[in-house]
C-alpha cells in the first residue's frame, strides 16, 4: 500500500503567503500527497480505461524539494532545480513552500517520481529498456544537452562543467503502467479525473473542471496554493487554472515515451476563461516552457 505523505500549514505559515486570505476554509490543512481512487472508469466510454489514483493536489515545491534531497543522496541524478511557485526560488522552502512545484526540466519529472516510489517502497514506473529491467535514474540520459562549459574556471560549486539542457526529450524510454509507483496521469486519467469521472451530466458539462463558473474552481490572474478553491467532484483542486499540468500518452503497445507523448492540460493562471481549459503538446511548447517554466507543474498518479 502506498505511504501517504501529508504536510500540514500551520496558520503562522499561512499569514505569511500573499493569497492566505482567500484560501478557502474547508480546506484547513493542505496534504501534499492525498491520493483519490477511481475505481469506477464504466463512464469514460468504450476506449476503455483502467482504475487508477490520482492525487488531489498539484505537487507542491515542499514535496518535490525534499524527495530531490534524498534523491541526490540515492543515485537519482536531476538535471535542473525547480522552482517554488511564481517567486524564481529554487533553494530550501521557505515561506513559499506549499505553492505548486514549477520550473522543472520534463526529464526531472520522471526521475523525480521514481526516485518518490523508491522512497515508500513501491515499483518504479520509467525504465531505459523495454523489458523494465534498468530504472531511469539520471535525467541527463533522456535530456538534450544545449550546451556544456569548457573553460576549468567556470563550473558548479562541486568543480564540474556547468550544462544547460534543452527541454526536449530526445531519447525513448519506457512506462510500467502495471508498476504500483507514482507517475504522471495518463492523458485519458486527467481528462477524466478533471471531469469528476463523470458522474453526472453536470461533471460532464462544466465549462471548467467542477462549475461553470471560473472564479469557484480555477486560480486566475495569480497563483494559488493548492485547495484554495473549491475540488471538483471527486475531491480533486486546481484542475482548471492555477498551472499547467503535464500528463502523458499511454502506449499500451511498445510502453514508449517519446516527446510527442507529454501534453499539458488545465490552463495556467495567466490566461483567460476561453483558455483555461486549454491542451497542448510539449513540442508545441517547448519555446514557452523554457522562458515561463513557471506556468507548468504536475500532479501524481498510480496505477491500482
Amino acid at each position: 500500500m502506498a505511504m501517504l505523505i501529508m504536510i500540514v500549514i500551520s496558520t503562522g505559515c499561512r499569514d505569511m503567503i500573499h493569497d492566505v486570505n482567500e484560501i478557502s476554509t474547508d480546506v484547513p490543512e493542505l496534504k501534499s500527497i492525498r491520493m483519490i481512487d477511481i475505481n469506477d472508469v464504466s463512464n469514460f466510454g468504450t476506449e476503455g480505461l483502467n482504475p487508477y489514483r490520482i492525487n488531489t493536489y498539484e505537487t507542491t515545491y515542499l514535496l518535490w524539494y525534499e524527495v530531490a534531497q534524498w534523491a541526490k543522496e540515492n543515485g537519482f541524478n536531476i538535471i535542473k532545480p525547480a522552482e517554488d511557485g511564481d517567486t524564481g526560488f529554487t533553494g530550501k522552502p521557505g515561506v513559499y513552500a506549499y505553492f505548486p512545484v514549477t520550473g522543472i526540466h520534463p526529464a526531472d519529472i520522471f526521475v523525480w517520481c521514481n526516485a518518490l516510489s523508491v522512497k515508500n517502497g513501491l515499483t518504479p514506473v520509467y525504465y531505459k529498456d523495454k523489458d523494465f529491467l534498468e530504472i531511469l535514474k539520471d535525467a541527463a540520459d533522456i535530456a538534450k544537452e544545449n550546451y556544456r562549459t569548457e573553460n576549468d574556471l567556470i563550473h558548479d560549486m562541486n568543480g564540474n562543467p556547468l550544462i544547460e539542457y534543452d527541454f526536449s526529450l530526445p531519447v525513448t524510454f519506457y512506462q510500467n503502467l502495471n508498476a504500483n509507483g507514482y507517475r504522471l496521469p495518463t492523458v485519458d486519467e486527467w481528462q477524466y479525473a478533471a471531469q469528476g469521472a463523470r458522474r453526472t451530466n453536470e461533471d460532464k458539462s462544466y465549462a471548467y473542471s467542477g462549475s461553470n463558473d471560473m472564479n469557484e474552481v480555477a486560480a486566475s490572474t495569480k497563483l494559488r496554493i493548492p485547495g484554495s478553491l473549491k475540488p471538483n467532484g471527486i475531491g480533486a483542486y486546481d484542475m482548471s487554472g492555477n498551472i499547467c499540468e503535464y500528463s502523458i500518452n499511454e502506449d499500451t503497445v511498445n510502453f514508449t515515451v517519446t516527446d510527442s507523448a507529454i501534453h499539458c492540460y488545465g490552463g495556467h493562471y495567466l490566461q483567460g476563461n476561453s483558455e483555461i481549459y486549454s491542451v497542448q503538446r510539449l513540442y508545441d511548447l517547448k519555446g514557452i516552457i523554457k522562458i515561463y517554466s513557471n506556468l507548468f507543474g504536475f500532479r501524481l498518479a498510480q496505477s491500482i
